[in-house]
């Protein structure tokens, strides 16, 4: 274990890094674990799945349509017949006033499981569909990668 001094010298260049014994080590080690009060249970850590984590759909979403240039206009819930949220819908306005949408469907338990983007009165501009879709996978993978608490 290699700890780092918080203090400095007037002149010196940078902190002092310097090794731990075994024994300076063990003692540091069973400082941190008594400041943890009594009782409290570690939580695990939930690591995403390759679909990445619904608690990330949204500001997924938002940093996607950003990095596009497309508002993102109004969201709803999208609910199966007994009204069980299975997903999220986007309506989208893209910098040309061109309209769009976007639907993500997934739960907390699956995570986002299938993403549909539909950018222009009919569809037609397929590019910035792509741009958005790409960019909301790479927002997604990104926030995937932060380890969250269950």
């Amino acid at each position: 274990m290699t700890v780092d001094s918080n203090l400095r010298m007037p002149g010196e260049p940078s902190t002092v890094a310097r090794q731990l014994t075994a024994e300076e080590q063990a003692r540091s080690i069973e400082a941190m674990d008594s400041a943890q009060p009594p009782g409290l249970q570690p939580q695990p850590f939930a690591r995403a799945g390759a679909t990445g984590r619904w608690s990330d759909m949204r500001s997924a979403v938002i940093a996607a349509v950003k990095s596009c240039e497309v508002a993102m206009v109004r969201q709803d819930r999208l609910t199966d017949a007994s009204g069980v949220v299975i997903g999220a819908t986007f309506v989208l306005r893209s910098i040309s006033d061109q309209p769009g949408s976007m639907r993500v469907i997934g739960s907390n338990a699956t995570g986002v499981t299938a993403v549909e983007v539909s950018m222009g009165n009919f569809g037609e501009q397929e590019e910035l569909a792509r741009c958005v879709l790409k960019a909301f996978d790479r927002e997604l993978r990104t926030a995937a990668r932060i380890l969250r608490p269950q």
